[in-house]
């Protein structure tokens, strides 16, 4: 313990003398930087004895040297190094630094990470990668030694993470190197695999719902994220793809983004936005085009920074809008203001900040996260909320057409039957007293016309369905199809217990337009009705002997069959056609019975 406290107290002396025996911090040691770029600064002869010291204020003092700005800065360490240490293996922990670095010690190169070209295309950033390099024993010297980093940053501010940079033994150096590394990747990780749930769930929404604009909108918003996103994460950088394609590939895909937010806050708001909104939200796109072509990384910094600054006019629009729908309740807009102050937060404390890692997690990082997993709920309650308006709606009206049926089966069972029943009986009143006249004939068309009545009033409410159990309902349904139209209907019930009268409408319903759909359609002339229980869950199968018909060709099912397939749907079952031409039909349905 003493000797921890002494290393320490050691390391705030001009020289500092290490052993690679356990990690030691170097927050406190003899730091010096400088802007600007020369190769000699990796000589240890070089005299720095004018460069500023980081040893009170990282940030304020690269602060006043302007290290906050773009370009080059250099650090520089001298340490000592005992005799007896010489053998053993050093590693050097620096960190993250923005973005591209080469670390020398005693002048010679022992690592780096990113890459510089003359070319913008050639520039490869390296912001999310933790650097650790190993100190070759051969490059170390008894006495004192030169450890220097030369950094550069183009969009991002330069600096070295001083107050976390170590130096120990190799084992327990990469372990914190793969510590951070590793829970960098866990958040781009969970954001990258919340924007593939979005970008799967919208793309599911498109193949059954494909008139809703709404999902095309966010579909290529979240593919656009997904897609910068990647391109700039750690590990897109191991992977090493830094191809020129890939990053107009960036340029072309961000522009989307204030677009499709800006349209996809108008569909679910309702509001029109004026034209010049558009022609604001366009300004990326027209920034973006000077790097579509090779430019000298020079230039490249002020182009780019134009780019960025063009998504500002749009994103404070979006936010005035967002706090008024809030203030006003407007639908989606509380979750939609937060997930861009969410990115906001995390843009601003990253750029004015000191530009390095707060703990382990970048709050850029952190905010991208944050406005990722808050689309992307607010995104499946709406979906969740449309789907219970669609819900309600189909309730609605198969409740309503059932109500109307019976109202109708009601007013020509009681209305006109009653009156065609008293004229037949009066005519064959009448048709007593003169045998051999016309009323006969007249009694038998009035007789067959309220024979025909009462199939139209059976069919529109069976009298027997909600007096009598569903099992009763079926067999007399049965009956009296044979009788009207002598196609047998075969039913085996062997379900015990009662059902929802909710549930045994439906399910009456889907019998009877089956039927009628094979009787007429398919001209069967025997159908075979199954319902029994197994485990909770409640199945029906109704087969016929009709013509069937070829699934492919039919793809766009009539209003029968979408009619119970929507009844199966409310009784939250599934609901399977099998169908062939010359070989009738089968439906399936299956209900839970919780």
């Amino acid at each position: 313990m003493h000797r921890r406290l002494l290393i320490i107290a050691l390391l705030f002396q001009a020289g500092t003398a290490l052993a690679c025996e356990e990690v030691v911090s170097l927050a406190g040691a003899d730091w010096r930087a400088h802007r600007g770029d020369d190769l000699a600064w990796a000589q240890p002869g070089f005299d720095d004895s004018h460069w500023s010291r980081l040893d009170q204020d990282p940030i304020t003092k690269l602060g006043e040297m302007g290290g906050l700005e773009d370009g080059f800065l250099w650090y520089r360490l001298r340490f000592q190094i005992k005799p007896e240490d010489l053998n053993q293996a050093c590693f050097l922990y620096l960190g993250q630094i923005q973005e591209t670095d080469v670390t020398y010690l005693n002048g010679v190169r022992i690592g780096g990470e990113g890459r510089l070209g003359n070319d913008w295309y050639e520039f490869v950033s390296a912001m999310r990668k933790p650097r650790s390099y190993l100190l070759p024993a051969a490059l170390l010297t008894p006495g004192e030694n030169l450890v220097a980093v030369r950094a550069l940053s183009l969009f991002l501010p330069t600096g070295l993470p001083v107050e976390d940079t170590k130096l120990g033994p190799a084992p327990l150096i990469l372990q914190e190197a793969h510590e951070q590394q590793r829970n960098v990747e866990r958040i781009e990780v969970i954001t990258l695999t919340l924007l593939l749930l979005g970008t799967l769930m919208a793309g599911f929404l498109l193949l059954t719902r494909i008139e809703e604009q709404q999902y095309w909108v966010f579909f290529s918003l979240v593919v656009s994220a997904a897609t910068i996103y990647y391109v700039d994460s750690l590990l897109s950088y191991s992977l090493r793809l830094d191809a020129a394609w890939v990053k107009r590939l960036v340029f072309v895909a961000g522009p989307v983004i204030p677009m499709a937010s800006l349209r996809y806050l108008s569909l679910i708001t309702g509001q029109r936005f004026p034209r010049i909104y558009w022609w604001m939200a366009l300004l990326p796109v027209l920034c973006a085009l000077p790097l579509m072509f090779d430019q000298p990384i020079e230039q490249v910094v002020l182009v780019y920074d134009l780019w960025f600054v063009s998504f500002a006019p749009i994103a404070l629009l979006l936010l005035v809008y967002l706090v008024r729908g809030a203030r006003y309740q407007v639908q989606q807009s509380r979750p939609m203001l937060f997930a861009l102050l969410a990115i906001c937060v995390g843009l601003v404390y990253g750029l004015l900040g000191d530009g390095t890692i707060t703990g382990d997690f970048n709050p850029v990082e952190l905010g991208i996260l944050g406005m990722t997993a808050i689309l992307m709920l607010a995104f499946a309650r709406r979906v969740t909320l449309q789907h219970k308006a669609r819900l309600r709606l189909s309730v609605g009206v198969l409740s309503a057409q059932d109500d109307e049926r019976r109202r109708i089966a009601r007013e020509l069972h009681d209305g006109l039957g009653q009156r065609l029943v008293a004229a037949r009986l009066l005519l064959e009143a009448e048709a007593l007293k003169n045998p051999g006249g016309q009323l006969q004939e007249v009694v038998r068309e009035l007789r067959d016309t309220t024979q025909e009545l009462r199939a139209i009033v059976y069919g529109l409410r069976p009298v027997e369905l909600g007096e009598v159990s569903l099992k009763s309902a079926l067999h007399s349904y049965s009956q009296r199809v044979h009788e009207l139209t002598g196609v047998y209907v075969k039913v085996f019930y062997s379900h015990e217990g009662g059902l929802p009268a909710q549930v045994e409408e439906h399910l009456f319903r889907i019998v009877q337009e089956a039927v009628n759909n094979a009787t007429r359609h398919g001209g069967a002339r025997e159908v075979r009705v199954e319902l029994t229980s197994v485990n909770r869950q409640l199945t029906m199968r109704i087969t016929d002997d009709g013509s069937g018909f070829d699934l492919d060709e039919n793809s766009d099912r009539g209003l029968g069959l979408t009619a119970m397939a929507e009844r199966v749907r409310l009784c939250d079952g599934r609901f399977h056609i099998e169908s062939r031409v010359g070989g009738g039909t089968t439906l399936r349905l299956e209900i839970p019975l919780s």
